[in-house]
């Protein structure tokens, strides 16, 4: 199971990245980012949190 410091160093990772982006909609991006850690913020199953953080 991914760690807390994981998970935030890729949500931080992430949010870098779209910030390099051109020619997008970054505040649709960044909202889409946030929307979806929270709702993985809220599972328990431990192995259905791992497989989100390798799908992302």
């Amino acid at each position: 199971m991914p760690s807390r410091v994981e998970s935030l160093e890729l949500f931080r990772s992430l949010v870098k990245y779209i910030r390099t982006l051109e020619h997008t909609d970054r505040r649709y991006l960044l909202n889409r980012v946030r929307a979806e850690f929270r709702k993985s913020n809220e599972v328990n199953d431990p192995a259905y949190t791992e497989f989100l953080f390798k799908v992302n």
